[in-house]
């Protein structure tokens, strides 16, 4: 057998294997999915559940959009500096390390910090008070990330070429660089938004160490790991899945279009 025969073979071999690495997640997905639609097909076909299920996403609404509100300006102010105004220097390096450390953290960690400073430091006893701004402590960093990925799509000679116009960096930024960054940044936004939807970790944490109040209406994510771990609920469980995956492929939907069309519009 020639050497150019093995290698082909070899070739042939690994791109099976290559495909089937690919195939698999795939499969496992699709599984999963089916496997849970018909889990949670007796609990969404339940007046009672779907009821109960609505709360449940006004509670989310509520934890996530003040988390959100906390953490977004924050976040985006400082992608804004790091990309556009800060010098390059040691200070900038170590916030830039920092913020990625703090986005590497695990996110049960940010609720011990938020239970150990707003209850045993500030006295807060409102479980939704600690539980929104444990989730903004922890979409921080993450917002950084995207807001300063979506900064980035716009080409620094647009920048440049205003502020040869004679406009000053304030106006160069309000007025061109964040109007052509809006539609990515968006798109980065809606996906922290999905993040945040998902994330348990944090909120299982404040509920369960906060003293005395838990939370009346759970959210979501909480919802799902206490309705999993009980034996009498796993179709509440169930259908509370479907309905938290339903949402996260809307809002990864959304985001993809958005940047889809401006990556497009730039070329």
């Amino acid at each position: 057998m020639s050497s150019a025969t093995r290698s082909s073979r070899a070739d042939r071999v690994f791109h099976v294997f290559c495909a089937l690495c690919a195939t698999l997640p795939l499969a496992f997905g699709a599984w999963f999915v089916l496997t849970t639609l018909v889990h949670a097909l007796p609990g969404l076909s339940s007046p009672a559940v779907r009821s109960g299920l609505v709360l449940t996403l006004v509670q989310s609404a509520r934890t996530v959009g003040f988390a959100l509100a906390l953490a977004l300006p924050v976040g985006i102010a400082a992608a804004v500096h790091l990309e556009h105004y800060a010098a390059r220097s040691t200070f900038t390096s170590l916030a830039e390390r920092s913020i990625a450390l703090l986005a590497a953290v695990p996110s049960v960690l940010y609720g011990l910090f938020g239970v150990a400073l707003l209850s045993g430091s500030f006295g807060v006893r409102s479980t939704r008070t600690m539980a929104a701004f444990t989730l903004a402590v922890f979409l921080f960093p993450v917002v950084v990330v995207r807001a300063r990925a979506a900064l980035r799509t716009v080409p620094p000679l647009v920048r440049d070429a205003t502020l040869a116009l004679g406009a000053d960096p304030w106006r160069a930024l309000v007025h061109v660089v964040l109007p052509l960054a809006m539609r990515t940044l968006i798109a980065e936004v809606l996906l922290v938004l999905a993040r945040a939807l998902g994330t348990a970790a944090p909120l299982l944490v404040v509920d369960a160490l906060s003293p005395p109040r838990k939370f009346t209406i759970e959210p979501l994510a909480v919802l799902i790991f206490h309705a999993a771990t009980d034996p009498a609920t796993p179709t509440i469980a169930a259908a509370a899945v479907v309905v938290l995956l339903g949402l996260i492929v809307v809002l990864h939907a959304i985001s993809h279009a958005l940047s889809t069309r401006r990556s497009n519009a730039w070329q």
